[in-house]
């Protein structure tokens, strides 16, 4: 059976078949599939852009607002701190009032981080319109929402059988 040519020449165009359905689907699915979106759909700009169907007016104005902000060299900046925190943590004798200072400096710009982030939630309502508005409120309280449920699971979990039995009492 091995030793025929007829079955050799028919394994032959049987692998060189599935070979071209293969390739086939390969192209198919990976060269022949849609473009993405112009916008990189991964960048917060374009998600709630979408959600609250911007104008492309309006999406500019938030990119410049975006750009404008100190936002990411504070983030640069807190990662450049933590990462000598970490550094000096790990020393044998660590200065003690360099990490104090350390953290102190990390606390200021995590305040500034968090100020930059609701400035640039007020500015993004200025540049909405009211129908516009009333959608982005929904979406932060289901960020919200969101936020408050993982919070009680994190005090569920740090609960205590004890705190459990006295909530039940308290009924």
């Amino acid at each position: 059976m091995f030793e025929s040519k007829r079955f050799w020449m028919y394994t032959t165009f049987s692998l060189l078949g599935l070979n071209l359905i293969v390739i086939g689907f390969f192209v198919f699915f990976f060269v022949m599939r849609p473009a993405l979106p112009k916008n990189d759909p991964f960048d917060p700009i374009f998600n709630v852009a979408r959600k609250l169907e911007l104008t492309q007016a309006q999406r500019d104005s938030m990119r410049t607002l975006f750009e404008q902000s100190p936002k990411q060299d504070l983030r640069l900046k807190m990662m450049e701190l933590r990462h000598q925190a970490m550094m000096e943590n790990t020393n044998p004798e660590p200065d003690v009032a360099l990490l104090d200072s350390l953290y102190n400096e990390i606390g200021t710009v995590q305040v500034a981080l968090e100020k930059e982030m609701f400035t640039g939630m007020r500015q993004l309502q200025n540049i909405s319109t009211p129908e516009q508005r009333v959608r982005y409120n929904r979406m932060i309280e289901r960020m919200d929402k969101r936020f408050n449920k993982h919070r009680r699971q994190g005090e569920r979990k740090k609960r205590t059988p004890q705190s459990v039995n006295d909530d039940i009492d308290d009924d």
